[in-house]
């Protein structure tokens, strides 16, 4: 969409438009596509209380509840007028290369000059950084076969896009002609390609308790500081922030409810049947609101942080042919005013 505008609107900053391209992210669980709020409808997918049967939170306490109105009404509006006032006077406007509206282009890597070869191009080129992983890689592998044994032998897809990962590594020697083959072979699905194993094994990291006690992983500990300083007023505030935080580690919406939820969700409900309005009745209005607005708050969390998560930036970034610190800026700038607006909603309504 950014290539279609500096193609039919001459002199429109280009990075402007690239980081508008990302405005979206920051918002999307909080409407029908978000991965979330769809799910709580279904009587059957929250059971808090063997007790009582399965939660039903319709869209009434959720998508049109008064604070995501508030919240998703007012980021449309406040976010556009914010990056039109950001574009630059004509004499400091940056346009698109013509070369890059070519569809289809080949990947070349551009040159750098050496005053500009920063850490992050020395790292992308260093030998040792690539083969460090890919022994890291290797260990897992053969760790992988070694619990074989005595067991039928077994692949899952997980394994086999590992193996294949690391072997690629392998062979290309450093990083950036790893990045550099796979920019060639899928153009624009390169980065999300590359960033999918890496991301999974984060999430792993980040859900993984050790196997000796319960809520000891990392998204656990996370979670449940932000329940042990929330107040009733505060706890979704604190849930959107701690949502947020997770979101860098697992940038998928529908995992990190699988993750976040089975601890967010139980919360709720105690604080709702102990503490909000001096403790409301199981199933009643007050109830499914306050839990409504709870998951919402993961939701918006998850969300939020999606402007300047790289995982989501860098397809857009290959597909425009830019660099993170040209959008970056704008991005943050996003996130800063997207989470005061949405704190307000939270907290006041």
């Amino acid at each position: 969409l950014a290539k279609d505008i500096a193609r039919n609107v001459p002199g429109t900053h280009f990075a402007l438009l690239v980081a508008c391209g990302n405005l979206d992210l920051g918002m999307l669980h909080s409407g029908f596509s978000g991965s979330i709020p769809p799910q709580l409808p279904d009587a059957e997918y929250i059971t808090l209380d063997p007790a009582h049967p399965p939660m039903q939170i319709p869209f009434k306490y959720t998508l049109f509840a008064g604070y995501n109105l508030f919240n998703y009404i007012g980021g449309m509006i406040i976010l556009p007028l914010m990056f039109l006032g950001l574009h630059p006077k004509a004499d400091k406007t940056v346009v698109c290369d013509p070369a890059i509206l070519v569809e289809e282009e080949e990947v070349v890597e551009k040159e750098v000059p050496k005053e500009e070869q920063y850490i992050n191009y020395k790292l992308n080129r260093a030998y040792w950084v690539n083969y460090g992983m890919v022994v890291i890689g290797f260990i897992a592998i053969i760790c992988y076969f070694v619990r074989l044994i005595g067991r039928p032998f077994s692949l899952d897809i997980s394994f086999v896009n590992a193996l294949f990962l690391f072997i690629a590594m392998a062979l290309h020697g450093r990083p950036n002609k790893v990045i550099e083959a796979v920019g060639k072979a899928v153009p624009g699905a390169a980065g999300v390609i590359l960033q999918f194993p890496f991301y999974g094994g984060i999430a792993g990291l980040m859900v993984y308790e050790g196997g000796y006690a319960t809520n000891d992983s990392l998204a656990e500990v996370v979670s449940n500081f932000f329940v042990e300083i929330s107040t009733p007023t505060t706890y979704t505030l604190l849930t959107f922030y701690s949502a947020g935080l997770i979101n860098f580690f697992i940038p998928s919406g529908g995992s990190q409810w699988k993750v976040q939820g089975p601890i967010v969700m139980p919360a709720s409900n105690k604080m709702a049947l102990t503490e909000y309005k001096g403790g409301v009745a199981y199933g009643s209005e007050d109830y499914k609101a306050y839990l409504g607005k709870s998951a919402l708050a993961l939701a918006w969390g998850d969300s939020w942080t999606n402007l300047i998560q790289p995982f989501w930036a860098l397809p857009l970034l290959a597909i425009a042919h830019l660099e993170a610190k040209d959008i970056m800026g704008y991005c943050v700038l996003a996130l800063i005013v997207l989470g005061v607006w949405v704190s307000i909603g939270f907290l006041i309504l």
